[in-house]
C-alpha cells in the first residue's frame, strides 16, 4: 500500500507561492521584494485554479512561481541588501549615540551595488535590449523634465535628461527617426534602430507639479534599472557609429537655452590621434633632441606637423556634418519658388536636407530641433545655429529658408524677409508622410489640416480619413513626376552619346546647348521645349531619342490633366452625395455597353472562389465567411462616417455662404 500524498506537494499547488510565504524564505522587507524582483525581471502570475492552490480560499492574493523565488535566492544583490539593512542599523545607533565620527565612518563605507550583471542576464544579445528599450525610454523622458527633490535629488534628474539627450543624438546622427505625432498626453516618437522600431512618448516640457499623494517608490526603482539600461545601449551605438562617449556639454549653449543642442559629439579614430599629436608642445619635444644635428631633425618635426595639420583638416572637412558641399552652396532656395512648392520633394531620411529653420519663440523647441536635425535640416534662432553658438545670428539672416511661428499674424521683422511661414505642424506631417507638402496649407493664420496619427494601419474596408486620401495622391503624383524626371535623364545620356562623334567637329551654338539645358532647373515645359529644339535639329540621327520624347510629353500631359482633375471630380462627387466608385462605374456603363476585359476577369475569379470554396472544409468555410462578414462591417462602418463627413461639410458650407452674404 502507497503512502498517503501530503497536500500541497505536488501537482499545481507544488508550481505557485504566495508573496508572504515568499518574502519569509527569502527573509527581505516588501519594499526589498519589490525593488528586487522589478530589477530581476521577475512578475507575479496568475494561476488557472485559485481555490486549489490557495486551501479552498478565493481572496486576493499575489501569486508567484516557486522556481523564480528559488532562482532570487541565489542572486548577490540579495546579499547587497542585508549589508544596507545592517548598515542603516548601525548608522541609526550611532546617531542616537551621538557618535558622530563613528557614523561619519560609516556613512563613507557605506555599500555600494552594481547592475550590470543584472543587464547582461536579462539581454544577453544587443537586440533583445532594444526590443525592450520603449519603456526605458519613455520613463526617463518622463523624471527628466521633474524638479530635483530631496528624495531624488539633483543628480538623477540631470542622469536622466543627459541619457535622453544622448540618445536623441543618436537618432540625429543616423537620421533613423520615422514617426513623430503630437496628442494630448505627449509627443509620440518612433525610431529604427538595428531593424527594430523603438516607440516612445516624450512629455511637453512645462513646469511640474509633484503631488504628495503619489508614491514613486515602484517608480524608481524601474528608473535604477532603466538609467543602466540606457547608458550600456548609448555606449554600444555610439561605439558602432565610431563617435566619443559621452558627449561633451558646451556650458556657453545650455545658458543659451540650447538643451538638446549643448551637447557636443566627436568622431573617434584618425582625427582624433592627429589633433592630440597636434597638441604636443614645441617645447616638450626640442630639450629631449641630441645636440647634434638639431637644425636638420627641428626642421623635420616641422614639416611633419604641417603634414599632420592639412591631413587633419581634410579629415575634418570630410567628417563635419555642417560644412558645405560645392553641391549644397549651388542649390536653389526651394522656400523662395512659389511655383516649386508642389513640386519639388526630397525623398528619404534627409527630408529636409536643403532647408534652414528659424524657430520662433512660441514653438516647442526642443521637439522641433530634434525632428528637423534627425531629418538632415538645419535649426536656428537667435545666437544659435545648429549646435553652435553664433551671435551674429538674428531673424534675418540669409541662410533661413522657412520661418516656423506659431502666431495668428507674425512679426514685421520676419514677414518683411518675403521667405517661407508654416506653422510646426507643417515639421512633423511632412516627417509622417515622408513627402514636403505643400507650404499654402500651413501659412500662418490658416486653418490647419487634421493632425492624422501615422500609427494606425489601414485595413480593407476601414475608413480611411480624407486628409490621409489627399497626402498618399499628393504623394503619388509626386512619385510620377519624380520617374518621369529619371527618365528625361536617360533620354538626355542616349542623345549625348549619339551625338558625341558630331559634337567635337561643330563648334558655336550647338556646341554650348547641353550646358544650358543642364542648368534649366526643375521646370519641366522649359526642358521639354529645349528637348524638342535639340530633336528638329537631330531627327536623322538620333531615332530613338525622338521616341522617348514623344512618350515624355504624353506622359507629361496625362500627369498634368491627373494633378488638375482627378483629386477634384472625386471631392465634387463625394459632396453631392455619391461615392466616387459609383459615379466613375456609371460613366463607364454610359460610354460603352460592351462587355469589358475586366468583367470577364471579375466573372472567372468568382467562379475561382466557388470552386475554392466546395474544396474548403467546413471549418475553412466558417472562418472565411466569418472574414468575410467583417469586412463587409468594416465598410458599413466606413460609409457611415463618410455620409457623416459629407453631411457635416455640407453644412459649414452653408454657414460659410450665409456669413459672406451678410459681409
Amino acid at each position: 500500500m502507497g503512502k498517503i500524498k501530503k497536500a500541497g506537494k505536488e501537482g499545481a499547488a507544488a508550481k505557485y507561492i504566495n508573496r508572504n510565504r515568499a518574502i519569509k524564505k527569502l527573509q527581505i522587507s516588501l519594499p526589498n521584494f519589490r525593488r528586487l524582483c522589478i530589477l530581476k525581471g521577475i512578475y507575479p502570475v496568475e494561476p488557472k485554479n485559485r481555490k486549489k492552490i490557495n486551501k479552498g480560499s478565493s481572496a486576493p492574493t499575489t501569486f508567484y512561481y516557486v522556481k523564480d523565488i528559488k532562482y532570487l535566492m541565489h542572486e548577490p544583490l540579495l546579499d547587497k541588501l542585508r549589508q544596507h539593512k545592517i548598515f542603516k542599523r548601525k548608522l541609526r545607533r550611532a546617531v542616537r549615540k551621538s557618535e558622530w565620527t563613528k557614523a561619519k565612518i560609516l556613512k563613507d563605507n557605506k555599500p555600494t551595488y552594481n547592475l550590470d550583471h543584472l543587464i547582461i542576464e536579462r539581454y544577453p544579445t544587443f537586440v533583445d535590449a532594444l526590443r525592450d528599450l520603449d519603456d526605458a525610454i519613455s520613463l526617463i523622458s518622463l523624471f527628466s523634465i521633474m524638479p530635483s527633490s530631496k528624495k531624488a535629488g539633483n543628480g538623477v534628474i540631470s542622469q536622466c535628461k543627459k541619457l535622453y539627450y544622448e540618445f536623441l543624438h543618436y537618432i540625429i546622427q543616423t537620421n533613423s527617426l520615422s514617426k513623430a505625432f503630437l496628442s494630448i498626453k505627449g509627443i509620440y516618437y518612433q525610431a529604427t534602430i538595428r531593424g527594430q522600431k523603438i516607440t516612445w512618448i516624450a512629455p511637453y516640457e512645462f513646469s511640474q507639479k509633484i503631488p504628495r499623494d503619489v508614491d514613486f517608490r515602484v517608480m524608481w526603482s524601474f528608473l535604477e534599472f532603466y538609467r543602466n539600461l540606457l547608458g550600456f545601449v548609448n555606449f554600444k551605438l555610439y561605439k558602432d557609429e565610431k563617435l566619443t562617449y559621452p558627449p561633451t556639454i558646451n556650458v556657453e549653449l545650455e545658458n543659451i537655452g540650447a538643451s538638446l543642442g549643448s551637447l557636443t559629439i566627436t568622431s573617434v579614430g584618425r582625427v582624433e590621434l592627429l589633433n592630440n599629436l597636434l597638441k604636443l608642445d614645441d617645447q616638450q619635444i626640442t630639450p629631449t633632441l641630441p645636440e647634434k644635428n638639431d637644425a636638420q631633425k627641428i626642421s623635420k618635426l616641422s614639416d611633419l606637423a604641417k603634414k599632420i595639420s592639412a591631413i587633419a583638416s581634410e579629415q575634418d572637412s570630410a567628417l563635419d556634418p555642417n560644412s558645405e558641399t560645392p553641391e549644397q552652396s549651388e542649390q536653389v532656395d526651394y522656400a523662395n519658388n512659389d511655383e516649386n512648392d508642389d513640386s519639388e520633394t526630397i525623398k528619404g531620411n534627409n527630408l529636409f536636407k536643403n532647408f534652414t529653420f528659424y524657430l520662433s519663440r512660441e514653438v516647442p523647441r526642443y521637439s522641433l530641433e530634434f525632428v528637423i536635425r534627425s531629418a538632415g535640416g538645419k535649426v536656428c534662432w537667435d545666437s544659435y545655429f545648429n549646435g553652435e553658438s553664433q551671435p551674429n545670428v538674428t531673424e534675418i539672416d540669409k541662410r533661413i529658408n522657412i520661418y516656423v511661428v506659431d502666431r495668428p499674424v507674425a512679426s514685421k521683422r520676419i514677414s518683411s524677409t518675403k521667405k517661407t511661414l508654416v506653422q510646426p505642424q507643417f515639421i512633423y506631417d511632412c516627417i509622417n508622410a515622408n513627402v514636403i507638402l505643400s507650404f499654402n496649407d500651413y501659412a500662418v493664420g490658416k486653418k490647419l489640416p487634421p493632425h492624422l496619427s501615422p500609427f494606425v494601419e489601414y485595413k480593407e474596408g476601414d475608413y480611411v480619413p480624407k486628409q490621409q486620401l489627399a497626402i498618399e495622391e499628393y504623394a503619388k503624383n509626386l512619385g510620377f513626376k519624380g520617374e518621369i524626371e529619371t527618365l528625361e535623364a536617360n533620354v538626355e545620356n542616349n542623345e549625348t552619346s549619339t551625338e558625341s562623334t558630331e559634337i567635337k567637329s561643330k563648334k558655336g551654338s550647338k556646341a554650348k546647348k547641353p550646358e544650358n539645358d543642364n542648368d534649366s532647373g526643375s521646370d519641366y515645359d522649359t526642358e521639354l521645349d529645349e528637348m524638342s529644339a535639340d530633336e528638329s535639329e537631330s531627327e536623322a540621327e538620333s531615332d530613338k531619342g525622338s521616341d522617348y520624347d514623344s512618350e515624355l510629353e504624353d506622359l507629361m500631359v496625362n500627369l498634368d490633366d491627373d494633378l488638375d482633375n482627378s483629386y477634384e471630380s472625386e471631392l465634387k462627387t463625394e459632396f453631392e452625395g455619391e461615392q466616387y466608385s459609383t459615379s466613375t462605374d456609371s460613366k463607364k456603363r454610359k460610354a460603352s455597353t460592351k462587355p469589358s476585359k475586366n468583367s470577364q476577369v471579375n466573372k472567372e475569379e468568382e467562379e475561382r472562389k466557388k470552386l475554392a470554396m466546395t474544396v474548403m472544409s467546413k471549418k475553412n468555410r466558417k472562418l472565411y465567411a466569418r472574414m468575410q462578414r467583417g469586412i463587409e462591417n468594416r465598410k458599413k462602418h466606413a460609409d457611415m462616417l463618410n455620409d457623416r463627413r459629407i453631411e457635416a461639410e455640407k453644412v459649414s458650407a452653408k454657414s460659410l455662404k450665409q456669413k459672406s452674404k451678410k459681409k
